[in-house]
């Protein structure tokens, strides 16, 4: 597989597609400091994967991106595609060709994609792993960055194994090794959690099947208590049943009577309804004819007012007519005295032939004059442009004359630069040599020092382990002696909260067994439950008020004591009685991380107050943490509380702190005054001794901090010592890499000042041909302008006569113009003023017609009205005479009275139905309650009893045997006191039961298969190591000896060979002796021998396995003549193998490549490439 085609578009310097193909052999890139040649090895690295920032050159993912120039602007995205050609079948699909491509956007995204499809970095480097053994860019010495090739020298010996197992090509296994043991891991992992499992179920399966024993009793006496239910809540619903049909019955002869007189009143509301629409009608149409009457007295008079102001209109109009007759005589006689006469009309005749004639004769003068100042313009022309070359070719003889003059003296100029950039190259290389020699003796000081301060630094660290000792000692007898303080004052406020206590309970002077002031008082809580270490305050806070209950025998027994404590005043007390408490069954909750428990199952007591204990307690579940108690409370299984005592009710509040009252709350298992108040004397006698120990401790602390300072002082000269050593060091190295790149910059620039001087030089010798040439052609032009100045002089007379005789052309024909323009305005006047009065005469016409229409108009229209008015006064007498009589109204409005009088009789009745209709429903509705109610009592039960599905009010009253009621209540008493004794049980249990035992059964198999998985992949790990320990010594082996055979090809009469050392995963060492020198270690190496010492390794390490190809970024760069030779040399040998991408300034590895290419740098910020194989240009020259 090798490297066939690199694609680049936006990627830092290169702003446009640029494609570099690439061929078997060496190909060379060159190009100017600046130009861009780095960056075609750091495409690669990118595409490949590179996630290093350092080795890109940028700080952050948008800065590979083109930035733009003030002539390009920015590039959007950064894309690199590279093209692999298969020969050997590597590639895990079938194909010849795989393309990987990379994008990156400004937004910071970058993507992959193989073959055009989307991808992983993950996927890009199992593919080239698989393809070609290495997984991209990461390889070591797949990429030579600038000044990296002597790394290798500085490299630690496990860096340099690293190496060899990179050519090993064990990376690929040491990946699957890596998935193993994560296999391995995940197994181990999975195995602990099984076991967590197991161990958690099988307490849970013991106790679930002792639940489940007990539900199925509790299942028994429960059917057996339904069946009972069933029976006496069935008596009592057919009992309930006949009171309600008979309550039924009286509501429907209510309804059948509250009908029948809302139908009366409904009849009565109808009559009166249409009497009242007869009256409404009769009195609409008395009060429509009064109004009719008075429209058409309106009427009649706005019409003989009409007639009278047409008649006046119409004798206006007529005088006006006569008036505008009179107006139309006058304008007909102006417009005779206006038309113009017959004279100016031939004398402009006239004046506009002769104006013809003389436009034809300025026509043919004008054209003559054009010919002539034709003429005159070409030679113009003609003598400004011979004039112009003349200069122009001068000038430019001139200037090639004196550039040809300083491209001589700058040959000159241009040796002397090159004999002082020589002489400092020379200057460089001492100083450099001197500057190497100054750092190896700074890092000899420097280890010294080292070992000085290691040594100071290990007395520090004992000083300091047996300083922290005594503080931890110290830290611990304080937080025993606060533990201790702690625990005293809890005891004394304990023991004055019981003496508190029995002074409120029990009778002054009495003891506990004498008498108490409760009467019945059996126990107090506190003292009958019993806490495990570490839960008191979990239980405390769960108990609240309730910690100080009051226990008696009987619910009468606690009436009395509720009594007396009210009674005597004491503070708020819980009285509870042990018989009749409704039993509670805890909750059952399965192990889970941080769940403790229920707080019911987590503490001890007598069994004869469990039902108190599983009351107060039976819902509360303890857990370790405020996350979890969050967790559980969501569920809303009941009350959680953490081991700090914060409390999450069911009902979403949290409560937290210390109680109201001062009193702390004694939940322990001592409760006895004496063994309190031995308690508190130990305590005291603890904390003397404690105060003692901490003393001593205190004096020993001190002691090893003024040990340890004094140390810290000595370390701290010593690091100041080292620090100033380092920056020296850090000087000497950044003026080396001055002179590095100095130096190289003096090659370029004594490469570059050659070239110029030689160019200088040709460039010169043409310039002074082109200078005799260019004064030669200004000879030519400057006769030729001459020429052309004495034919201008001969045509100047004939442009001087033309021009007079068309400005005597125009004379002429301009007074004509004049003359007839005069005639044509006296003319235009006479027509605007016979227009004029055509325009007045018609408009008077317009008006008489206008007045002749209106007339007739206004007479057609008095004879309209004359008729209308007539019409109006014979509709007001019909009108009159048809009014309608009052009397029909009078009788309808007597008939409304008299029913509105029944109505409401009526309606007096129906109030009275409809209150026995209410009563009746009120009582129906009674019962029903008490239906609901029975169902309701059944649910509180929490039995679920089906009641006889009769529908309400259907069959007849049920005849309930009382005897058989009372008989089935003390059986339902029976079954409940069975219940009540079994206790509370888990209906799930049986269920569960089964579940878990699978479960448990399952998770035994899960174990045994992952414990034979595990064994076989411990075998298979071992294979494998056994496996890559062997092919590194093999490998080994072989770069050593490619090592030792390069380095002698490189430095004949030298010796070179690699050295593993001790351990259990050895490094590798370097040795290397060059000709006719002793040296005991890398650094005494000088800079070419380092350099030349680095590629011999490398060169060993693509021998031993050769990557598909390798980026060399100025690896000769450090090494001489003589040097650079053996290095092409030894290229060429690999390249049958590897593929190589140099970037180079040398000229003899240039000579070495198969293929180069040139980056310059574009005015507009870009990379530019020039391409060239080197084997078409032999071929074309042969």
């Amino acid at each position: 597989m090798y490297l066939k085609r690199l694609e680049i578009a936006g990627f830092k310097s290169f702003a446009s597609r640029t494609v570099f193909e690439f061929g078997p052999g060496i190909t060379a890139i060159i190009g100017p400091n600046g130009s861009g040649k780095s960056n075609i090895a750091e495409a690669l690295r990118w595409v490949l994967g590179e996630q290093s920032t350092r080795l890109l050159r940028a700080r952050k993912t948008e800065e590979v991106i083109f930035a733009g120039s003030q002539r390009r602007p920015p590039a959007e995205r950064a894309e690199v595609s590279i093209v692999l050609e298969d020969q050997g079948g590597g590639l895990p699909f079938a194909a010849s060709e795989v393309v990987i491509a990379r994008r990156a956007y400004r937004t910071g995204e970058s993507d992959y994609f193989i073959n055009g499809r989307r991808a992983r970095l993950r996927d890009v480097q199992e593919l080239l792993l698989e393809a070609t053994g290495f997984a991209g860019s990461g390889s070591s010495y797949a990429f030579i960055g600038q000044g990296a090739v002597e790394a290798f020298l500085q490299m630690r010996p496990a860096e340099r194994r690293q190496l060899i197992e990179e050519a090993a090509d064990v990376q690929r296994y040491r990946w699957r090794l890596d998935a193993v043991r994560s296999h391995l891991d995940a197994a181990g992992e999975a195995r602990e959690r099984l076991q967590m499992l197991l161990d958690e179920i099988s307490p849970r399966l013991a106790q679930l099947e002792r639940q489940a024993r007990r539900a199925a009793e509790h299942a028994r006496l429960s059917r057996e208590l339904q069946e009972a239910l069933r029976s006496w809540y069935g008596a009592k619903w057919r009992q309930l049943q006949g009171r309600l049909l008979l309550a039924r019955e009286a509501l429907q002869e209510a309804e059948a009577a509250e009908a029948r007189l809302r139908g009366e009143a409904e009849g009565y509301r109808r009559e009166l309804a249409a009497v009242e629409g007869e009256v409404t009608r009769l009195r609409a149409a008395v009060r429509e004819a009064t109004e009719r009457l008075q429209r058409l007295r309106e009427a009649l008079h706005q019409q003989e007012q009409g007639v009278a102001l047409a008649q006046q209109r119409l004798a206006m109009l007529r005088g006006r007519r006569e008036e505008l007759a009179e107006e139309l005589a006058a304008l007909q006689e102006e417009r005779r005295a206006a038309a113009p006469p017959d004279e100016g009309r031939r004398r402009e005749e006239e004046l506009r032939a002769a104006m013809a004639q003389a436009a034809q004769e300025l026509a043919r003068e004008r054209e003559r004059l054009q010919q002539v100042e034709g003429e005159w313009q070409e030679l113009l022309a003609s003598l400004r442009s011979a004039r112009e070359r003349t200069e122009r070719l001068r000038t430019a003889a001139a200037e090639a004359a004196r550039r040809a003059e300083r491209l001589r003296s700058s040959h000159g100029e241009g040796n002397r630069r090159l004999a002082a950039e020589e002489g400092r190259r020379r200057q460089l290389i001492r100083q450099m040599a001197q500057t190497v020699q100054e750092l190896r003796a700074l890092r000899e000081e420097d280890s010294i020092l080292q070992a000085q301060a290691e040594a100071l630094a290990q007395r520090a660290q004992t000083l300091e382990r047996e300083a922290a000792q005594v503080r931890a000692n110290q830290a611990q007898v304080q937080a025993n002696q606060q533990s201790r303080r702690a625990r005293l004052e809890e005891l004394r406020s304990r023991l004055q909260f019981l003496q508190e206590v029995e002074r409120r309970l029990y009778p002054e002077g009495a003891q506990p067994e004498e008498g108490v002031l409760v009467p019945g008082l059996e126990a107090l809580l506190y003292r009958v439950v019993q806490v495990p270490p570490g839960l008191a305050r979990a239980i405390e806070a769960a108990l609240g008020e309730c910690l100080e209950a009051v226990l008696v025998p009987t619910y009468q027994d606690a009436v009395a004591g509720a009594g007396a404590i009210a009674g005597q005043g004491m503070p708020r007390t819980y009285v509870v009685p042990l018989q009749g408490l409704r039993p509670a069954y805890p909750l059952s909750v399965l192990k889970e991380k941080g769940i403790i428990g229920v707080a019911a199952r987590l503490v001890r007591c007598d069994p004869r107050y469990r039902p108190v204990v599983d009351a107060l307690l039976g819902r509360v579940i303890v857990v370790k943490d405020l996350e979890v108690a969050q967790r559980v409370a969501r569920r809303g299984l009941g009350t959680v509380v953490t081991l700090d005592g914060i409390v999450f009710h069911p009902w979403g509040a949290i409560s937290a702190g210390q109680p109201r009252s001062s009193r702390p709350l004694p939940l322990r298992a001592d409760w006895d005054r004496e063994g309190l108040s031995q308690e508190v004397q130990r305590l005291s006698a603890l904390l003397e001794v404690g105060q003692r120990e901490l003393e001593r401790l205190q004096g020993e602390a001190r002691e090893r901090e003024e040990a340890l300072a004094g140390l810290r002082a000595e370390l701290a000269a010593l690091t100041r010592q080292r620090q100033r050593l380092g920056e020296e060091m850090t000087r000497r190295r950044q003026r080396l890499a001055q002179m590095r790149g100095e130096m190289r910059g003096l090659v370029s620039s004594l490469a570059r000042l050659r070239e110029e001087d030689r160019e200088a030089l040709g460039e010169a010798r043409e310039l002074e041909e082109r200078s005799k040439a260019l004064l030669e052609e200004a000879a030519e032009a400057e006769g030729l302008a001459l020429q052309m100045q004495r034919a201008q002089e001969l045509m100047g007379p004939r442009r001087q006569e033309a021009l007079a005789a068309v400005a005597a052309a125009s004379a002429r024909l301009a007074g004509l113009e004049r003359e007839l323009a005069a005639l044509a305005e006296e003319r235009q006047r006479r027509h605007q003023q016979l227009a004029r009065l055509e325009e007045r005469t018609r408009a008077k016409e317009g008006q008489l017609r206008h007045l002749e229409e209106e007339m007739a108009a206004i007479a057609a229209a008095l004879e309209a009205d004359g008729r209308r008015l007539e019409g109006l006064r014979r509709e007001l007498e019909a009108a009159t005479a048809q009014a309608p009589p009052g009397e029909a109204l009078a009788q309808a409005e007597a008939r409304e009275r008299e029913l509105r009088a029944r109505l409401m009789s009526v309606q007096e009745t129906l109030i009275q139905a409809e209150r026995r209709l209410a009563e009746a429903g009120a009582e129906v509705r009674h019962l029903e309650a008490e239906a609901a109610s029975l169902r309701q009592r059944l649910q509180e039960e929490g039995l679920q009893v089906d009641l006889p599905a009769l529908p309400l009010g259907d069959g007849q009253p049920g005849q309930v045997n009382e005897e058989e009621l009372a008989a089935l209540e003390q059986r339902i008493e029976r079954l409940r006191g069975q219940l009540r004794r079994l206790g509370s049980v888990n209906p799930e249990a049986e269920a569960e039961y089964r579940e878990l035992r699978e479960r448990h059964d399952g998770l035994r198999s899960q174990m045994a298969d992952l414990e034979g998985a595990a064994a076989v992949i411990d075998r298979a790990v071992e294979t494998l190591e056994e496996f890559l320990r062997q092919r590194f010594r093999a490998t080994f082996q072989t770069v050593s000896e490619g090592f030792s055979r390069y380095f002698r090809s490189f430095m004949p009469g030298g010796e070179a060979r690699l050295v593993l050392t001790e351990g259990e995963e050895p490094g590798v060492e370097m040795v290397a002796r060059p000709p006719g020198k002793r040296v005991r270690t890398l650094n005494q190496l000088s800079g070419g021998e380092r350099s030349l010492t680095a590629m011999a390794y490398l060169f060993a390490l693509l021998e031993a396995n050769p990557w598909p190809f390798c980026v060399l970024d100025e690896a000769d760069a450090m090494l001489d003549e003589a040097n650079v030779g053996r290095f092409a040399a030894g290229l060429r040998e690999l390249a049958s193998q590897t593929q190589f991408i140099v970037i180079t300034h040398n000229r003899r590895t240039i000579e070495a490549a198969d293929a180069v290419y040139g980056i310059s740098m574009g005015p507009d910020g870009a990379s530019r490439v020039i391409s060239l194989r080197l084997s078409e240009v032999a071929a074309a020259e042969a």
